[in-house]
């Protein structure tokens, strides 16, 4: 008689201890309606207020933590892990970015590659490659777009940077082809974060100015990863939730 209860209360502990797990994850249905992402709000409001009033330390500090509340907010909805990660090297990338040495700035930079190389891993599994070999327009167009830029600023860039700025263009190339080939909200989000780099490597070369590089460089950032973010999440959930109805009524029509 003692088998059965002992069963029944071990199967009562695992759903309670799952229940507890959904709850410290939060829903899988993703939602905006979120802590992270009202934080995420807020702290994108008050970064560029101390940005755009050059209100120093605080302005560096507040950037340092946009990516993470989004990285959480990927985290406890269950996505890609190569998402959130993403978004870790991001902040991890602004960080570095943000130290006065200018010896820092290669690290940062090398931190946003990985972030890259994530981001086009997330959209290459979902199945983005299979899409770019049929519309190769797309990565043809931010080739020419990538190259275009480069042959603007190449004059005006530091001699270092030569070296690894094109590599990295790349990369930049790759998140921007590989989101906009998964679905066309990630596409944009893509394409801004790409336009927020271009921002930078055109400010780094003197081909812009203080004024332009501050009204577009972090308004870009801010948007752009939001929308690969949430894009991702929203679109992969209706993708398996549509997967999983068609399997069910298969399944249920062969019985």
């Amino acid at each position: 008689g003692w088998t059965p209860c002992m069963g029944r209360m071990s199967q009562n502990g695992n759903e309670q201890d799952q229940s507890l797990w959904r709850k410290l994850l939060g829903p899988r249905v993703p939602s905006l309606k979120t802590p992270e992402i009202v934080f995420y709000v807020i702290a994108s409001i008050v970064h560029l207020s101390l940005l755009f009033t050059q209100t120093q330390p605080y302005a560096s500090i507040t950037k340092c933590f946009l990516a993470p509340s989004l990285s959480i907010w990927c985290f406890r909805h269950g996505t890609s892990r190569f998402l959130w990660i993403a978004l870790v090297f991001c902040t991890i990338g602004d960080l570095f970015l943000e130290l006065p040495q200018e010896h820092f700035f290669l690290p940062g930079m090398g931190s946003f590659l990985i972030a890259h190389t994530c981001f086009i891993t997330v959209f290459v599994i979902a199945g983005a490659a299979k899409t770019l070999l049929k519309k190769a327009w797309i990565v043809l167009c931010y080739l020419i777009l990538g190259g275009g830029l480069l042959a603007w600023a190449w004059s005006g860039l530091p001699i270092l940077l030569r070296i690894g700025i094109p590599f990295y263009t790349l990369f930049l190339i790759g998140t921007a082809s590989t989101s906009l080939a998964y679905s066309w909200v990630t596409g944009i989000g893509g394409g801004i974060f790409l336009s927020s780099d271009a921002s930078i490597l055109l400010s780094i070369s003197h081909r812009i100015g203080p004024t332009i590089q501050l009204a577009l460089i972090m308004p870009l950032y801010i948007i752009g990863i939001f929308l690969l973010a949430t894009g991702y999440c929203f679109i992969s959930y209706k993708r398996k939730s549509s997967d999983d109805q068609k399997e069910k009524l298969l399944s249920e029509q062969e019985q």
